[in-house]
């Protein structure tokens, strides 16, 4: 496996306290996701479930190749095909280690995710599903992603799951128009990207500020107005989804990762996921 995972990967697990409110909601439990991620080039990239996994999995391979095994059946996924892994049912998967695949992939469930992977597949089939080439079902995933990362508005977490079954229906062919987006960025977006190149580091709400040229009282008030969240927790919120990324692709430590986010006490690493993740790093890792 990969130490530091994949150069330009995305990843984003809900975390359980939130996703238990959400599947209460009329407009979520028929289908939600649970964790979302997009690997470029995953070389190494491999998973065994003997039990399977509690969620079904999605995995849209857009380049390179890759094998999976299920039901005893083994195939093989190339660019432009899809698989569905059914819940609970026992398999593995890897990447081709001469063309590693490139892949969108998806863990979902829900009350209708039964019909839906029917509707998508071959009545159920573990064959791989070849689709059209479709740049603005991408564009469609980024959006999921970036919904997602704004889980605290629960606004944004309902619309997430409310796009979810489109992106799903453009892998039948279905022609998903996506509405421009800007270009523009505001010193929101601009602060969230700082983050992200600073999740090694503990940084305070000035240095937040004085990157976006803005006062700490108008940064402060416009951040909690688009992230429905304060800066600092938001910033905390994304070193808590790199660990999880950390804990699922990489054999580091907890301690280790605690200081690969710049935390000197582990016990205070442990301390934060579990108030952001609602589970402890380990529970997280034995999933």
């Amino acid at each position: 496996m990969k130490k530091e995972g994949f150069i330009g990967q995305q990843s984003f697990v809900v975390p359980d306290n939130i996703l238990k409110e959400a599947v209460k909601h009329p407009l979520c439990r028929g289908l939600y996701i649970t964790d979302i991620g997009y690997y470029p080039d995953a070389r190494f990239h491999t998973r065994e479930r003997k039990k399977g996994c509690r969620q079904n999995i999605l995995i849209y391979c857009i380049k390179g190749a890759g094998s999976y095994q299920v039901n005893n059946e083994k195939f093989q996924l190339h660019a432009n095909q899809f698989i569905i892994l059914p819940e609970k049912k026992p398999h593995q998967y890897s990447a081709d280690k001469a063309n590693p695949w490139t892949i969108y992939w998806v863990h979902f469930a829900g009350e209708n995710a039964v019909e839906l992977i029917r509707y998508l597949t071959k009545d159920g089939s573990n064959e791989p599903i070849t689709v059209r080439l479709n740049e603005e079902r991408n564009l469609l995933f980024q959006r999921l992603l970036n919904l997602l990362e704004m889980v605290n508005n629960r606004n944004n977490l309902i619309d997430a799951f409310l796009c979810f079954p489109s992106y799903l229906t453009s892998l039948k062919q279905v022609e998903v128009k996506l509405a421009e987006q800007s270009s523009d960025h505001n010193p929101v977006e601009q602060s969230i990207a700082w983050m992200k190149t600073k999740l090694s580091s503990m940084v305070n709400l000035k240095m937040l500020a004085d990157h976006v040229s803005l006062s700490v009282s108008h940064y402060a008030a416009i951040f909690q107005q688009k992230a429905h969240n304060s800066p600092i927790n938001y910033f905390i919120f994304l070193k808590m989804q790199h660990a999880c990324m950390l804990l699922e692709n990489t054999k580091l430590s907890v301690k280790q990762i605690a200081g690969e986010l710049g935390y000197n006490d582990p016990f205070h690493f442990s301390r934060t996921f579990k108030n952001v993740m609602g589970i402890s790093p380990k529970v997280f890792r034995s999933r």
